[in-house]
């Protein structure tokens, strides 16, 4: 610990050596001290160091120095950049976890530290799938210079917002180019070259590169320029496929503006006028004399890279009615949101709910213990999980990323592992940090149902149990903890460590009573039961948990289904893996939103495809983590059932598979259809060995639940069967017509691998 000490604290002003920039115009350059965890034989401290830091817009990265120590009297300098594409955020003042363990430390140690006041702080947010580390800690020597740089990074996402939604054939060879270019002059020579071919897939004999390289190289530079690399590379992608849409709709020598505005309309779907058919065509048509006619080159870019032949436009908000009760909604969910792992030994961080937050979730859960101190934390229980303060996690995390991506409630699900005083102080701090953001209106008896998200919007809702007069303690300790602990120890007690307060070894993680009034006063439209049966009596404010088994235990029963199903058009019910999951793996989330069922948390630190499938069903009604249930999960009809399709609307989809670009040269696509139990199925094309591999394979589907339904599509290796890449959609955003799928990993980070289909519906 005493290493952080030996560097350098604020304020200083040293000479500011000169970068190696192609251009500093607009450029902004500071001293600044860069804030980082380390871990040595097992014992975690923080370390400073100041660098210099520059903005370089030209070159679109962050870069920063680091002077290594004189070696035979020459200094060695190291320029680390980072690019503005991989930065997803920036946040003022001590909101990472690499800023907290500093606070506690200074805390438990009685140091107010100067240097590291928030006022001076900002951190840099990495997207985590791209970056080693997911946060740059900084230090700034002033709040103006701190403002300033967290405005400039500010400025850089939004600006690569814009850039990202283009996504154009355009923007995905510039970043190739740039990542081949290694000795950043400009040109590829005939290594990096090969690199670049191998590195889309492209897989040719050596003899043959030589060919390319030589053809590609047309001024005789003996290097390939950006320009030349976008020639060669549409001579080399032929695309037969849009080659015959081209000269179904060309009249002469290109495609006029009337016969262009027709296709969009009737084969796109596009509610587009004339004019901005002429405008497309002004656009993709270069040469400037023909301003009515789209050629050949234009139409392959605009079907290439346009919105109009995207899959979806995410829609910008909520288009659905937000005035049911909240029990008629999916409901974003997430379950042991504190954990960036597995449920044993990973790290538990306030970061992960600033992610699940951002990312549209509205139920976070708690998972509180007793702290030393007096201060409740949140960690797995009687596992090696790391340890985070709940107050960090409600002021850092919740309070300022509840309502950034959607304005609808927020629910806290807390598992409650803390005494009658701890508990005091958890409904202490909720009350001061969140003020009037938090919902503390007493049940309104005379209600027939739920309050609605629109009634609810920017409130946090806490879901926990109440202190009831007519209840035993008995009935009250066993409910969703205790359930959840009897399911690890009946199979799995790996990984069960000491009671950190009490010293002494136990096999139960005992779920307290809630004996506090203050907590119990919080509680009203969430409140907890514990489960006996679907028949107990319980008012429409009261909701339960299930583990997965025990859901799907009720639902193998049609009259228990049926049941279940009615009970969710009034009251909450709340869906969590099962303990054995310990490696943090996921459920199939279908068959619980088959039955209604409004919160069903997934693990969502876990990259698979049931998180894909969330995300898919949540992007619907403009990703604000509400989606409504089709009216026969919302009224009480009796003709609804889990594993039969009866008085239904059937829609048929027709899907041809065309063509394929940049996955490999031995390559399958596996259609699935999930949903309702009636509606699954799996289609698998043949498998192709091109480079350009060309299908014009056909399947039809037909959706009896198309509400419930997602479509996945999965590019597969041919001979093993590996994952290349995937895409999920809700079937409600499907869109007809000719359309570009560009496949994604687990993580939703998008792949160069791109699938094009024609949609009939």
């Amino acid at each position: 610990g005493n290493m952080a000490d030996k560097q350098p604290s604020l304020p200083f002003k040293p000479q500011l050596l000169p970068f190696k920039s192609t251009s500093l115009d607009n450029s902004l350059q500071d001293l600044l001290i860069k804030v980082r965890r380390k871990k040595v034989l097992g014992v975690k401290y923080v370390r400073k160091f100041q660098r210099e830091f520059l903005i370089d817009h030209h070159e679109e990265v962050i870069s920063y120095k680091t002077v290594s120590p004189a070696r035979c009297g020459v200094k060695r300098e190291k320029v680390t950049n980072i690019r503005f594409s991989d930065i997803v955020g920036t946040r003022k003042g001590l909101s990472t976890d690499t800023f907290h363990r500093i606070k506690k430390k200074n805390e438990k140690e009685g140091k107010v530290s100067s240097s590291i006041s928030p006022q001076k702080c900002f951190s840099i947010i990495f997207d985590h799938r791209k970056h080693p580390h997911q946060t740059l800690d900084l230090v700034c020597e002033d709040t103006d210079t701190r403002d300033r740089w967290h405005q400039e990074v500010r400025k850089i996402i939004w600006d690569a917002k814009g850039e990202k939604e283009q996504n154009s054939q355009e923007e995905f060879l510039r970043n190739l180019f740039k990542s081949a270019d290694k000795n950043d002059n400009g040109v590829l020579n005939k290594i990096e070259f090969a690199e670049l071919l191998s590195n889309i897939n492209f897989d040719v004999k050596e003899s043959d590169i030589e060919e390319i390289f030589d053809r590609a190289d047309k001024n005789g530079s003996m290097g390939v320029d950006e320009e030349e690399l976008k020639e060669i590379y549409n001579s080399i992608l032929s695309r037969p496929d849009i080659l015959t849409i081209f000269n179904s709709l060309k009249h002469k020598k290109g495609i006029p503006l009337n016969k262009l505005h027709k296709f969009l309309v009737e084969t796109q779907g596009a509610k587009i006028a004339v004019k901005e058919c002429k405008d497309i065509i002004i656009q993709y048509e270069k040469k400037s004399k023909s301003k009515l006619f789209l050629g050949w080159k234009g139409f392959l870019e605009f079907t290439s890279s346009s919105e109009l032949f995207k899959m979806k436009n995410d829609e910008e908000s909520p288009s659905q009615d937000m005035t049911h009760p909240l029990s008629h909604y999916l409901i974003n969910s997430s379950h042991n949101t504190y954990l960036s792992g597995d449920q044993l030994v990973s790290d538990s961080s306030v970061d992960e709910y600033m992610k699940a937050l951002e990312g549209g979730c509205r139920c976070v859960e708690l998972d509180c213990w007793n702290g030393p101190d007096g201060e409740p934390i949140i960690y797995h229980g009687w596992t090696l999980t790391s340890q985070i303060l709940l107050k960090d996690v409600l002021a850092d995390a919740i309070k300022p990323f509840a309502f950034r991506t959607s304005a609808y409630p927020v629910i806290l699900s807390i598992e409650n592992h803390l005494n009658k005083d701890q508990q005091e102080t958890m409904a202490n701090h909720m009350r001061e940090i969140f003020g009037n953001l938090l919902y503390t209106d007493p049940v309104d008896e005379t209600r027939d149902c739920l309050p609605s998200p629109e009634d609810l919007k920017y409130k946090i809702l806490v879901k926990a149990k109440k202190i009831r007069k007519d209840e035993t303690q008995e009935d009250q300790e066993d409910t969703e903890n205790d359930q959840k602990i009897q399911d690890e120890q009946s199979s799995d007690t790996k990984g069960l460590v000491k009671d950190p307060m009490h010293d002494k070894d136990v096999n139960r993680k005992e779920a307290e009573v809630t004996k506090s009034e203050a907590l119990s006063s919080l509680v009203n439209y969430c409140e907890a039961l514990k489960f006996v049966s679907l028949d107990q009596e319980r008012n429409f404010w009261q909701m339960f948990s299930l583990t997965e088994t025990k859901g799907l235990e009720l639902s193998k029963d049609e009259q228990n289904a049926t049941k279940f199903v009615q009970i969710n058009t009034t009251n909450l019910s709340r869906i969590y893996p099962k303990g054995t999951r310990t490696d943090s793996s996921n459920y199939d989330p279908f068959p619980f939103w088959s039955q209604g069922c409004q919160m069903v948390a997934l693990n969502f630190q876990t990259e698979d495809d049931k998180n894909q499938h969330n995300r898919a069903v949540f992007r619907q009604n403009g990703g604000c983590g509400y989606v409504l249930k089709p009216e026969y999960l919302t009224t009480k009809v009796s003709h609804y059932s889990v594993s039969t399709a009866t008085y239904e609307t059937k829609m048929d989809l027709k899907i041809k598979l065309l063509s394929g670009q940049h996955l490999g040269k031995d390559v399958m696509v596996q259609i699935n259809l999930l949903g309702h139990s009636v509606d699954r199925s799996t289609w698998t094309s043949s498998a192709k060995m091109d480079i350009c591999p060309v299908w014009e394979e056909e399947v039809e589907l037909s959706v009896r639940r198309p509400e419930l339904a997602v479509l996945e599509l999965k590019a597969l290796t041919g001979d093993s069967k590996t994952l290349i890449g995937s895409y999920s959609v809700a079937l409600t955003m499907v869109k007809r017509g000719y359309r570009n799928i560009r496949l994604e990993n687990y993580d939703g980070m998008k792949i160069a691998g791109n699938l094009f289909l024609l949609l009939k519906l």
